[in-house]
Order: C-alpha cells, then sequence, then structure tokens
C-alpha cells in the first residue's frame, strides 16, 4: 500500500522511519535479554574483496550503535512497546560488547568512545539512569589510555572525538574531558605535516594527504577550531587555517568541488577524480565550513561552504545511486537541510524535501528494499540492503526523522557544534 499523499510531510515521514524501525524489531536476532542483527559490508576473503554478511559490531557507523541511536529517537514519536523492547535488547548488547578489550577506543564513529556518547545520549533521552551511567563508565575506564599510535581523521580517529568531547564538557563542566580532547589535539600537532604555508596530514597509508570531511583535513581542521573555540588557544587556530589554506589550493573552480586523492598503496594517482558524497567529496565540505566560519567569524569559509552546498544541489540525483548517508542521496540531503536551516536558505531546505519525496517514490511506495552505501567491489549490480546509520536503513529512518523534526533530532552527519 502506498503511503497517503494527503499526510501531512511530517506524517510520511514519521511513518516511513516507523516501517524501517519495525522491520528491524522483525530482523533482530535474539539470544536471552539481548539482541543483534546480520547485515552486509564489503570486507575480505579468499584473497580479494566481497560483500560479506556478518553480525553487527557495537559501533556507531555500521553496528548497533547507530541503531540504538535511530530506535532511541524513533520511540520518541511512536511508542509501540516492540520497538522499545527492541531498544532495550539493543543496548543491553551494546554494553557488553563495548566492554572488549580489542576495541578501538579514540574513535566515534567506529570506537568505544562513540558508544558512550551514544549511551549518554539515549540514557537522556529516555531517562534511563542505568544507560547514562554505563556511558559515563565506559569514557571513564578509558580516559587515560595512551593515544600515541591512534588514527587522526573523522570516521576511526580523534577528530571526531574532540568535538564530541567538549560538547559534553559543555554540558557536564568534567575538567577530565577537556583534558582528553587536548591531549587528542596535542597527537593532530605531533603528526602535522608542513609544507610553505600549508599543513597536512597523512590518514591513509599510500595516499596523500586527503582532502574532504571523513578521511581528510577538512575533519582535522574542524577539531581544531573547536579546541580554539573552547581554550582560547591561537595555536589551534593558526594550525586549522593552514589546513584549511592546503585544501584551498587543490579546490578546483571548474568542477567548484575538491579532488578525492585515495590511491591504493604502491600504485601511481591519476587524473583527479571529484566525488560528491559527506565521505569525500564537496558535500561533506558543508557543515565543517559553516561551523568553522561560527567559531572564527572568516567570511571566505562560508563563501566556500555555500560553493560546496551549490554542487552537492545540483549533484543531488545524479552523483550517487544509493540511499544512505556515508555516500548516498539521503546523506547528501540532510546536509544540504542542516545547512538550508543553519544559513536561513529556503531552496536548500526544498531541495532536501525533494529527496525524502524521492526515496518515497522510488522505494518506500513500492516496499522495495532501500539501496545501501554497500555496493559489490566486483562490479555486479544487485541491490544489497544493511541495516546500519551510516550504510543502511537506520540512517534512511533517522534521515525521516529529522526532516520530520530538526528540532528534536539532531544531525548526525557533524559531531558536536
Amino acid at each position: 500500500m502506498q503511503i497517503p499523499q494527503t499526510l501531512s510531510n511530517e506524517q510520511q515521514y514519521i511513518e516511513i522511519a516507523t516501517n524501517i524501525g519495525l522491520k528491524l524489531v522483525r530482523d533482530a536476532i535474539w539470544k536471552d535479554d539481548k539482541c543483534n542483527w546480520v547485515t552486509t559490508q564489503v570486507g575480505a576473503a579468499n584473497g580479494n574483496f566481497q560483500v560479506l554478511r556478518n553480525s553487527c559490531s557495537p559501533y556507531v557507523y555500521g553496528g548497533i550503535g547507530g541503531i540504538s541511536l535511530f530506535l532511541a529517537y524513533l520511540s520518541e514519536f511512536n511508542h509501540n512497546n516492540l520497538i522499545s523492547d527492541c531498544l532495550q535488547g539493543a543496548v543491553s548488547n551494546l554494553i557488553v560488547l563495548s566492554e572488549a578489550k580489542s576495541n578501538k577506543v579514540f574513535s566515534y564513529y567506529n570506537g568505544k568512545l562513540g558508544v558512550a556518547d551514544v549511551l549518554i545520549t539515549i540514557g537522556q533521552l529516555k531517562n534511563n539512569k542505568a544507560w547514562e551511567e554505563a556511558g559515563w563508565n565506559l569514557l571513564l575506564s578509558v580516559k587515560d589510555e595512551s593515544i600515541h599510535d591512534n588514527d587522526l581523521d573523522v570516521i576511526n580517529g580523534v577528530a571526531a572525538v574532540i568535538p564530541m568531547l567538549l560538547r559534553l564538557h559543555r554540558i557536564n563542566q568534567y575538567d577530565w574531558l577537556k583534558a582528553m580532547a587536548e591531549r587528542c589535539g596535542e597527537l593532530i600537532k605531533q603528526k602535522a605535516i608542513y609544507t610553505n604555508n600549508y599543513c597536512s596530514w597523512i590518514t591513509m597509508p599510500g595516499s596523500s594527504a586527503l582532502t574532504g570531511y571523513s578521511h581528510g583535513n577538512t575533519g582535522i581542521c574542524l577539531a581544531l577550531f573547536e579546541l580554539y573555540n573552547s581554550t582560547g588557544n591561537q595555536d589551534y587556530l593558526n594550525m586549522a587555517f593552514h589546513g584549511i589554506a592546503y585544501e584551498r589550493s587543490l579546490f578546483n573552480p571548474s568542477v567548484q568541488n575538491w579532488p578525492d586523492l585515495r590511491q591504493a598503496p604502491g600504485t601511481a594517482l591519476s587524473s583527479p577524480k571529484y566525488a560528491q558524497s559527506w565521505c569525500h567529496g564537496a558535500p561533506g565540505m558543508v557543515l565543517p565550513y559553516i561551523r568553522a566560519w561560527q567559531i572564527s567569524k572568516d567570511n571566505t569559509l562560508l563563501t566556500e561552504a555555500h560553493a560546496a552546498a551549490i554542487t552537492t544541489a545540483n549533484g543531488l540525483f545524479t552523483a550517487n545511486a544509493n540511499f544512505s548517508l556515508c555516500h548516498g542521496i539521503l546523506g547528501n540531503a540532510e546536509i544540504l537541510h542542516t545547512a538550508g536551516i543553519i544559513m536561513g536558505d529556503e531552496s536548500l531546505i526544498a531541495k532536501a524535501h525533494e529527496a525524502a519525496k524521492y526515496g518515497i517514490d522510488r522505494v518506500a511506495n513500492f516496499h522495495l528494499q532501500w539501496p545501501s552505501g554497500v555496493s559489490d567491489p566486483n562490479g555486479g549490480n544487485e541491490v544489497f540492503e544493511n541495516v546500519s546509520l551510516l550504510l543502511g536503513t537506520s540512517g534512511i529512518g533517522y534521515f525521516y526523522l529529522r526532516m520530520a523534526y530538526p528540532e528534536k533530532v539532531p544531525s548526525i552527519m557533524m559531531i558536536g557544534g
């Protein structure tokens, strides 16, 4: 049955999110009082990369942490006991899995600190003191761990951890949170590479210093802007602007985009490619540059953010064929929606709603699988469904919740701010 066109935008969007949530409830695999899901992901097997089916990790990007965040916000708008029970089972499992010693620590999207933040967030949202306490205990258990060999970027490293810790510090005023953030900042300073007036960081073995948010300079520079905003230390601000200068040196005005400089180890970089997604390319530059402008008052950053937003809007339905937040249509639409709210640009907000309706017309009304951010590395055309926040249906549901009530559901596309 199609979603009735007589429903308001908000009602349509909540209905789509609810349908996704109930499918997660149906597909959950239970053991005692804990649940998990099987999902698709690209991984190495038998000597090459292929699409695999595995149980979800505890993490925010591709696992139970992100799914729990979606279910928690969904339960604010739909009080179905099945959704609440599934959230309880997911969080119970999340707490147990997050305690494993082998887990990465200093990463928001793929580490313990992100899981801790999710537990604190949904514990406060649902007034569940046990969940909130579990989050704080997880943070405290790792606050003194070494970060010497940690990654730097947003996806795997300290660049997203810093704004997360500083956000928690603004709310709770625990000095150790700020101290953790500054330790992460020192790691960024130690690993900075200076060339003339440029500053950059190597985040992928074998590649040049990357542009962009998830793995590149943008995310690291934003962390430095946030540290300056919190501490007043001018060194952070100067380094951030040197990093921005590196990205400006690579900007291509003819395509209004920054090059994707990823390359396989041992291979030469061919002619530049220009991605258009949150993880690589112009869309990922929009919100960090807006936030950097808010902190520094440098109007050039706002101009660059607007240019990136226009590039994102122009390629919204042609750059990516899936609906994921990480590198799909709805992730780019969420960026436009948030940017439009901050900048007061109704055209960007309207473009985001156009994408939301596109998903309804192409997928939801026909009860099809949502094409996820997982694609066949060997070039096949099969549509893979994924249940996670950044790659799959939890993120799609989260997008529709945020489109319905942006004042109640925070953006997941940029941490902090």
